[in-house]
């Protein structure tokens, strides 16, 4: 009855545009602090950048008064960079059928609202979105279920009605 999509990696390839644009804003401070693509790999994939900022505390050393700074800037790099997604009429042509067969959808993501909205947009998606969750919308992001119970809750089904498609280990 419903259909959940995580965003980056399942509805969009946007894992190395996060990426880079954390690592763009943590190299305005200290390339010390740049992740390697082996540490995004096996150490960070998945996590919010909060989550991600607050290990780079512990791991490398990252200022915690800093934290503010690097995630703002890491959104305004990241919407610069999703502002020049296109829309892709596959998916357009996957998610229209999907909606006039009667599925729910829903899109459930670690990304900010304005990331998650402004892609959707980008896509050419964003109207056939019964309900889209961001990491502001939940108290506990992943890999807690929170999002995606919250999401099956206000589409109106239950676990054994709906189909979860997720790529990373922690979102699994």
């Amino acid at each position: 009855k419903a259909i959940i999509f995580d965003l980056d990696g399942v509805l969009v390839e946007s894992k190395e545009l996060h990426f880079n644009a954390l690592n763009l804003a943590l190299a305005s401070i200290n390339d010390k602090y740049i992740i390697s693509q082996e540490e995004q790999d096996t150490i960070y994939e998945g996590m919010t950048t909060k989550s991600k900022l607050d290990l780079l505390t512990h791991l490398k050393g990252l200022p915690k008064e800093l934290h503010q700074y690097v995630w703002q800037l890491k959104q305004e790099y990241s919407a610069a960079m999703f502002e020049s997604l296109e829309s892709d009429s596959e998916l357009v042509d996957i998610f229209k059928t999907l909606s006039n067969d009667g599925f729910k959808i829903g899109v459930a993501s670690n990304s900010i609202r304005d990331t998650l909205t402004n892609c959707l947009q980008s896509l050419g998606i964003w109207r056939y979105i019964d309900v889209s969750l961001s990491n502001e919308d939940v108290n506990n992001p992943k890999p807690n279920p929170e999002i995606y119970n919250k999401c099956m809750a206000m589409l109106g089904v239950t676990p054994e009605n709906a189909i979860i498609f997720e790529d990373s280990n922690i979102g699994r």
